[in-house]
Parts: structure tokens; sequence; C-alpha cells
């Protein structure tokens, strides 16, 4: 068998392999505003996610496959996990040198893996925790939690192959981009920047964002919708018989989740609107407002916030009003 691509497999496989490294890169996606939240300026995580992330990435991927690539050239194996490499360094050359690089290449390993556990892993799990929980949760019984049940997970078993941890990252693309893409056209297109910041802080019935019993019922669709079309192709990797056509769907799983659950949750939102959407609101008006208490609407009318009589809260009160 040759062990060259060509025509439609090399382009599946360019095409799965891009998949791969989104559903790798999801988590940061959907977790990402917990980091951003402490940016002082609109631009500042622009520069970061462009200098930082793609080339680092790139050239780390690249290294990766150049060292597999020389070692089954020298030894004859093919090695992808970094552990199977140094037990591969020792046992070829028990010497100081081999031994002293091999613990530098295992700790700075270590941290590097340390960082991105503690950053990507524990602290967003610990903050969804701490707010769907907060009597139970702070973000370090979040962060002890994550590590007791990531552990019952057994995830050793998903890098026991480089082909089981690539069907994994497959797979859970097609659960994260939903959640990414719902939480894209929410902001961007559904509420066009608009945030109410008292009703976001509290759970009582009133509040703009409890929904259906704190449930937003066109998110919900909207994710189970586009999760639900490469679920099926994602059975395949388990061993189950699925038609090509779904094992293809789900090589670009998290694009066709992503696309299909924005382009629904946009649509369910216009045919079933919000309660806590003001489409005469012009883009981010209320941030615009907030310093100067004044809140520019789309018809050109000017709100004021004032303080209630009767309540701790702020009311709003039209002062100028645009007419034809």
């Amino acid at each position: 068998m040759s062990d060259t691509l060509s025509g439609s497999m090399l382009a599946w496989a360019i095409v799965g392999s891009i998949n791969s490294a989104m559903g790798n890169w999801s988590t940061f996606i959907a977790n990402m505003p917990d980091f951003a939240r402490y940016a002082t300026d609109p631009v500042a995580t622009m520069w970061t996610h462009i200098v930082f992330v793609p080339f680092p990435a790139a050239i780390g991927g690249m290294i990766g496959i150049l060292g597999t690539s020389c070692l089954q050239k020298a030894w004859g194996v093919t090695l992808w996990n970094q552990w199977d490499v140094y037990d591969a360094i020792l046992d070829h050359s028990w010497t100081g040198p081999a031994r002293l690089g091999v613990f530098l290449l295992a700790f700075s390993s270590a941290l590097f893996n340390f960082g991105v556990i503690l950053g990507a892993n524990l602290l967003p799990f610990a903050s969804d925790a701490t707010t769907l929980f907060p009597a139970y949760f702070n973000l370090t019984r979040g962060m002890w939690f994550c590590c007791i049940i990531s552990l019952a997970l057994m995830p050793w078993k998903i890098l026991a192959s480089a082909s089981g941890f690539l069907a994994f990252l497959e797979g859970y693309g097609i659960f994260m981009g939903p959640t990414a893409a719902i939480m894209i056209t929410d902001y961007w297109i559904v509420h066009k920047g608009n945030i109410y910041i008292d009703d976001a802080y509290t759970s009582e019935p009133g509040s703009r964002y409890m929904y259906f019993h704190g449930i937003n019922l066109n998110a919900a669709f909207a994710y189970i919708s586009g999760m639900m079309i490469p679920f099926v192709g994602f059975l395949g990797t388990f061993g189950l018989p699925v038609p090509l056509a779904a094992s293809r769907c789900d090589e670009i799983g998290w694009y066709v989740s992503a696309m299909v659950a924005g382009v629904v949750y946009v649509v369910l939102c216009r045919l079933h609107p919000l309660e806590n959407v003001d489409r005469s609101i012009s883009w981010e008006a209320l941030a615009s407002g907030t310093l100067a208490g004044r809140v520019q609407r789309g018809d050109g009318s000017v709100m004021r916030a004032v303080p209630d009589d009767d309540k701790e809260t702020m009311i709003e009160e039209v002062v100028l009003e645009v007419t034809g």
C-alpha cells in the first residue's frame, strides 16, 4: 500500500486534520470570556491571539511531525507520545548527557502541561461550577472537583493511540462547536453587543436572563440541532456501522455543528424573540452609555438611568425623543 495520499483522500485528510485542530481549540474559544473579562482594552486580547496562538502551535506541531519521522527513519519505530520518545532515547543511550536531556525535556513538558491544565481546564470548569452551584462551589472547590472527576474518566485510555486521540478531538468538537456558535451569534447578532449588567448577576424571576426556569430554550434547541447532525458519524469512530456520508460529516463535525447551531439560533430568535432583546437599541448602546448614564436608542431617543425610589436599582427614563 502506498504511504502517500492524493485526490479526494488527501483533501479529506487535510480537512479532517483542520477539524481536529478546531476540536482542540474549541474549549479555548468557548471559555475565552473567563480570561478576556480582565482585559482593560477591547483590543487587548487581539494581538496576543494573533502572535502567540497560530505560530507557536504550528511550530510545535511541525517539530513533532519531523521528530517522529526522524525516529522512524533512524530506529524504525513510529512514536508520537513524548514519554515513549523519552523511553526510546534512554533505551538506545543510557548515558549521563542523555539522562540529563530527557530530564530537562520531561520537566519542561510537565511545566507546560501544568499551565495548560490550570488555565484551560481547571479554571473554566471552576468558574462554571461556581456560577451554577454557588452554594456548594467556589473556585478552589471547583478545581479540586474537576481533578477528581478527571481521574474517574480515565483519560489515559484516550491517549492510548494517536488515532484514538484524533477521534476524541473530532468528536469533542461537535459538542463545543455549537456552544461557541451560539455565544457568538447571541452577542453579535441577536443582542447586538448589549448586556444588562444588573440582570446578569441575579437569579430572581424578573431577571431578563432567567428565560424559562433559567434555560434559554432557543439556545438549547439550536445546540441539539447542531450537535445531532454529525453525531451519527461520531458513533462510527467507536466501530459502529455508519454510512460514508455520516463519516464525512463527522470529519468536518466542528464546522457543521457550529454553522447549523448558529443559523438555527438566529432564526429561532427572529421567530420567537427573547424577552431581553430590544431591537431598537443600537450596537453596544448600553455599554457606550454606561459612564454617562445615558443610552442611545436606534430610533434616536435617549434613555437616562435614574434611581428608583422603591428599589436599589436603576430605571430607564426617556429624556429625549426624536419624532419624525
